[in-house]
């Protein structure tokens, strides 16, 4: 059930100027402030991917407005359709502001081309020297908005850590505006988020120890926390429930390196025969991938461990034995080998297109 947080029971000194089942209009206590926005704002998945998002990369200047600053357009754009979507906020109350490398007479062009990226009409650009590419900082001047957002925020969090599938949807969020991809030697080891407030460090180590059983390291190092997460069955974990999949370019990434680990390169062979026959005896798939059948029996006993293949015990007509092992890929499994196959299928698209550039 999606819990629902009514807004009139957030508001302070705001006045209320009109109200119906769906929308609010608030008129601060100066007059000078005014928004329309949502009644009823519902933490679903939508919502916590976005204050994952906020929290991560947002500014908390709770009485003047809120705001977020990435280079990556489909974050900006998908944080932005969720603010529109779920809190009600007309699109006009966007201001964006654009550091550019390009220099100042190329600035108008800037302009131009993120008034139709993102379609809002206040945009400004200016140049500075630290940026490699454009780096959008989008915000909404609103006080009242600001404050109710904040709260929000605030109350949404223990909703959100009492659910699995919104907790999943958080870091996700959380992660894109603040987390890396750990490599050693171009393999997958894990993954890392910085955080500095300590409450919310606290936070999100339980939700990755409640989520998958395991103890996050904690590290203290250049006034953040480093909150890092290895280990390949970890990883299987978090590719299953979609951890950085909201950024293309950070997702493409933990793929890559994941398939490269010895892991999967071994197991792969195994979990592909699988994917399209029915169950099999360990004898059946070492002759069909040309291994050991000690090396198949130790590799599918970890992965009917870790849930991603099952074992159906049948009698075979003529055999003394009481039961022999047939192994099948489970559903996890299945999604899983799709996952890698479909990210297969896109690197080699793009290799493809590229190559025809040239």
């Amino acid at each position: 059930m999606i819990e629902k947080l009514d807004i009139e029971n957030l508001i302070s000194n705001e006045t209320i100027y009109s109200k119906n089942n769906e929308k609010l209009v608030l008129v601060s206590a100066s007059k000078r402030t005014k928004i329309e926005m949502a009644r009823y704002i519902s933490i679903n998945k939508e919502v916590a991917w976005l204050i994952g998002f906020f929290i991560a990369e947002g500014s908390k200047q709770m009485y003047s407005g809120i705001g977020i600053a990435n280079r990556e357009i489909e974050l900006i754009e998908k944080f932005k359709r969720a603010i529109e979507k779920e809190f009600g906020v007309n699109s006009k109350m966007w201001r964006a502001y654009i550091k550019t490398p390009m220099d100042r007479k190329n600035l108008n062009k800037i302009e131009k081309l993120w008034k139709k990226k993102l379609d809002i009409e206040h945009i400004k650009a200016n140049n500075t020297k630290k940026a490699r590419q454009d780096i959008v900082d989008l915000r909404i001047h609103n006080t009242i908005f600001a404050i109710i957002f904040n709260k929000i925020v605030k109350k949404s969090l223990q909703i959100i850590k009492n659910n699995k599938d919104l907790t999943k949807s958080f870091l996700d969020g959380y992660e894109v505006g603040d987390g890396s991809i750990l490599q050693r030697n171009g393999y997958l080891y894990g993954i890392c988020i910085t955080v500095k407030d300590g409450d919310m460090k606290d936070f999100l180590y339980d939700c990755f120890k409640e989520l998958y059983d395991t103890v996050p390291r904690i590290r203290y190092t250049k006034g953040s926390f480093e909150i890092s997460i290895t280990g390949v069955h970890n990883m299987t974990n978090l590719i299953l429930d979609g951890h950085f999949s909201s950024s293309k370019r950070q997702w493409t990434k933990l793929i890559k390196c994941y398939l490269r680990k010895q892991y999967t390169r071994s197991h792969m062979r195994y979990w592909s025969i699988l994917m399209d026959s029915p169950p099999l005896l360990i004898n059946e798939i070492a002759d069909k991938t040309n291994r050991s059948h000690w090396s198949v029996r130790d590799a599918l006993g970890k992965d009917t461990y870790f849930g991603l293949t099952k074992v159906i015990k049948k009698r075979v007509t003529g055999s003394d034995a009481p039961y022999f092992k047939f192994y099948s890929l489970s559903k996890r499994g299945e999604e899983l080998i799709k996952m890698l196959n479909e990210s297969r299928e896109h690197e080699k698209e793009g290799f493809d297109t590229r190559c025809s550039r040239t």
